[in-house]
């Protein structure tokens, strides 16, 4: 006997494994010994490892007091892995992209500042950070305008 047919088992919505004890189907001629009548079959689940492509916009921490950060329109392109489920379910903020602006050189008093500052990627557990471009971004530090109080 070269294989046993143990009849269908559905996985129609399932997220875990499937454990079923199905009786098999004998084929004509062919008798059970005494002993179990049924088989016990186990389906793993797994979700599908898949690899997506985000484009964010930085954010900027550490800017100092009276400063704005600005980036000049730049975003960071993020290539992300993991279970499609979670990939798909990805929402707008899940994925951050930030920037210390506290490495800048502080600017003299309504002065500005500028250069190039290393990009840190965060994303939700379960789903890996491949890599993202560009690594710096281009950062400028200018003096808040001032706000009307009326």
């Amino acid at each position: 006997l070269g294989e046993l047919a143990l009849g269908a088992v559905r996985l129609d919505g399932a997220a875990a494994d499937i454990r079923v004890a199905l009786a098999p189907e004998l084929p004509e001629g062919v008798a059970a010994p005494e002993g179990p009548s049924e088989a016990e079959v186990v389906v793993t689940i797994e979700p599908v490892a898949a690899s997506t492509v985000v484009v964010v916009v930085p954010e900027a921490g550490g800017v100092p007091d009276g400063m704005v950060a600005d980036f000049g329109g730049q975003t960071v392109t993020v290539v992300l892995d993991g279970p499609l489920p979670l990939l798909n379910g990805l929402e707008p903020g899940d994925v951050r992209a930030e920037v210390d602006a506290g490495e800048l050189e502080p600017p003299e008093e309504g002065e500005s500042a500028a250069g190039e500052i290393a990009v840190a990627v965060a994303a939700p557990d379960g789903v890996a950070v491949r890599e993202w471009r560009p690594a710096l971004l281009s950062v400028t530090l200018t003096p808040a305008p001032a706000r009307d109080e009326g």
